[in-house]
């Protein structure tokens, strides 16, 4: 009877052994399934706040008008007149002449120095730079007058004519005129001439070399 009983328990062992044998595998749950590996995030920098963003393009802007003010600076006014194209003369006056009134209060303002008051005979200086001459005139006149300035170049002769015009005043004043001529390379006699209410001469001549610039 006992060997019996073991017999029974041990066929029906091998059949639970069959049927698990023999049924297809169940799949798992989605509850039920276990995690793979899961790929590395690297850790992204954290954004910006909108307060630091406007910080910063106040900031850029701040640079920016800043070098725009230094740029306009140095191509601004008040740079001096440099020599341009040859043939080519331009002038600009400062003192009473450049005054916006042309009166005797421009005398008071821009008193003429003892030593030339009542002439106007002082030399100019002419000198060569780059690709023509700069001729500086400091000179004291008659209040109340305008300057109008002209260059002449024929071949190798250069002529600057300073005119003085208007209706002169009892005062004295002063003033400087300070005129470029572009020259190509040469040798070149220049004269100044001043020409004012009353009379014409001239006060320069010079020779000077202008010489070819390196590459």
């Amino acid at each position: 009877m006992g060997a019996l009983a073991r017999g029974i328990g041990l066929a029906a062992c091998l059949a639970a052994v069959a049927a698990c044998r023999h049924s297809p595998p169940q799949s798992p749950t989605r509850a039920e399934a276990s995690p793979g590996p899961q790929p590395t995030v690297a850790a992204r920098p954290a954004l910006p706040r909108a307060d630091a963003g406007v910080a910063n393009l106040d900031r850029i802007q701040r640079t920016a008008a800043l070098a725009s003010v230094g740029s306009q600076h140095r191509a601004g006014p008040g740079l001096p007149l440099l020599p341009g194209a040859p043939g080519v003369t331009r002038s600009e006056a400062s003192g009473c002449l450049a005054a916006a009134a042309h009166d005797e209060s421009a005398g008071r303002r821009f008193p003429a120095p003892a030593p030339t008051r009542g002439q106007a005979d002082s030399r100019p200086s002419i000198t060569p730079m780059g690709n023509g001459i700069v001729i500086v005139h400091e000179l004291g006149h008659a209040c109340c007058l305008r300057s109008r300035v002209e260059g002449q170049v024929e071949g190798q002769s250069v002529r600057v004519v300073e005119t003085l015009e208007g209706k002169p005043c009892r005062c004295m004043c002063q003033s400087t005129l300070r005129t470029v001529v572009g020259l190509a390379p040469g040798q070149y006699q220049v004269v100044v001439t001043v020409v004012e209410p009353g009379r014409r001469r001239d006060v320069l001549q010079a020779s000077v070399e202008i010489k070819r610039l390196r590459d």
